[in-house]
C-alpha cells in the first residue's frame, strides 16, 4: 500500500510540473549547415557558425495519408492532399473550401497564415513542401487579411516558402484545411524573459540593440545568459514567424511582450540552394523572404525549456525503488 500511494503521488507530481505547449512548430527540414558562402561540416560548439538551423534541426514533419487528405501529425492539421491546380480570387478560394467535400468531410476551410506556413520544408524548392503534399509551386492563398492596404491578404510562395501579400483581385492557388486551428502567441513576461504557451518556447524580450550580420547574429545569442539560461540560440524560420501577428500591423509584433530596436530579424536558416542567403523575419508587416547573409538585421534569441521538474520526478523515482 504504501508503495501504491508513492507511485501514485510521483504520477500526480509528473503531471503537474508537465508544460506542454498549444501546438508543436515543426522543424524546417534544414539538416545541413553552411558559412557565408557554401554549404560546411556543421560546426560545433564554440565554433564559428555554430548555433544554425542545421545544429538544431527540431521536430520532422511526419505524415498521415489517405488517397484525399494528408494528416500532419506534428501539428494535428489535416491537408487537402492534391489542389484542384485552379488559379482563383481570393473570395473564390474562400468559397471552394467553403463548399470542398472531400475525404468523407466537409468542414474545409482556408488556412489561417500561421497553418499555411507550417507545411513548407525550407530544404526543398519549387515546390518547397514535401510528399505526400502534392500540387503546383507557385503562391496559395491564405485566410488572414494583410493590414498594410484594402483588400489585401497574406499567401504563401511555395517556390522557396515566401511568407507575403498581394491584393484579394490576384489569380492563386488554394489548398485547404481542417482541424483545430493553431493558437496565435500567449505570452507571459518574466522580467526579459517572454514564454510563450502556444509554442512552449521562450524568447528573449528584448531583441539586440544594433544590427549585425548572419554570422555574428548567431554568435550574439550563443554568447547570452539572460535569465541565467546559457542555452540560448538564434531561432529557426519556422521558430520566428510565430512570433509575427497578422492581426496587428506596424509592428506585426505584441510591444507589451516584445521590444525591438529594428524591424528586420535574422533567422539561423539558410535559404535552399542559395547558401549565401538566410531567411528573415520583417516585423513591420509580418514578411518573410531571404536577405544577404552580410546585411545588418537584428537578432533575437531563443530557447526551448524541457519540462520543468523532470530532474525532482527523478529523484522521487529513485525514492521509490529504495523503499
Amino acid at each position: 500500500m504504501r508503495i501504491h500511494a508513492a507511485f501514485l503521488a510521483v504520477l500526480w507530481f509528473l503531471a503537474s510540473v508537465s508544460q506542454t505547449s498549444a501546438w508543436s512548430v515543426p522543424g524546417t527540414g534544414i539538416a545541413a549547415c553552411y558559412d557565408a558562402t557554401a554549404e560546411i561540416p556543421c560546426p560545433s560548439s564554440g565554433e564559428a557558425f555554430y548555433g544554425q538551423n542545421g545544429n538544431f534541426p527540431g521536430t520532422p514533419h511526419t505524415y498521415a495519408q489517405t488517397a484525399d487528405t494528408v494528416t500532419d501529425q506534428v501539428t494535428g492539421l489535416i491537408w487537402q492532399k492534391t489542389p484542384d491546380g485552379v488559379a482563383r480570387t481570393h473570395a473564390a478560394a474562400v468559397a471552394y473550401c467553403a463548399d470542398l467535400d472531400l475525404g468523407g468531410q466537409t468542414d474545409w476551410r482556408l488556412p489561417a497564415q500561421r497553418e499555411l506556413i507550417t507545411i513548407i520544408d525550407y530544404s526543398l524548392n519549387k515546390p518547397a513542401f514535401a510528399a505526400p503534399l502534392v500540387g503546383s509551386t507557385g503562391q496559395y492563398w491564405s485566410g488572414a487579411t494583410y493590414l498594410g492596404y484594402a483588400d489585401a491578404y497574406w499567401d504563401v510562395h511555395f517556390g522557396y516558402g515566401v511568407s507575403q501579400f498581394y491584393g484579394a483581385a490576384e489569380g492563386f492557388y488554394t489548398r485547404c484545411v481542417r482541424g483545430g486551428g493553431l493558437a496565435g502567441p500567449s505570452y507571459t513576461v518574466n522580467g526579459e524573459v517572454v514564454s510563450d504557451a502556444a509554442t512552449g518556447r521562450m524568447w528573449e524580450r528584448t531583441g539586440s540593440a544594433s544590427a549585425m550580420n548572419w554570422q555574428a547574429a548567431l554568435a550574439y545569442c550563443q554568447s547570452r545568459t539572460t535569465g541565467g539560461y546559457s542555452d540560448w540560440r538564434l531561432p529557426d524560420v519556422m521558430e520566428l514567424r510565430t512570433l509575427a501577428d497578422y492581426a496587428l500591423y506596424d509592428p506585426a509584433l505584441n510591444v507589451a511582450a516584445l521590444v525591438s530596436a529594428g524591424f528586420d530579424t535574422w533567422t539561423s536558416s539558410t535559404v535552399d540552394t542559395y547558401p549565401g542567403v538566410a531567411w528573415h523575419v520583417n516585423f513591420q508587416s509580418g514578411f518573410s523572404a531571404g536577405e544577404d547573409k552580410t546585411a545588418a538585421l537584428y537578432a533575437r534569441c531563443v530557447r526551448l525549456p524541457s519540462a520543468p521538474g523532470a530532474q525532482q520526478a527523478a529523484s522521487l523515482l529513485l525514492l521509490l525503488q529504495e523503499e
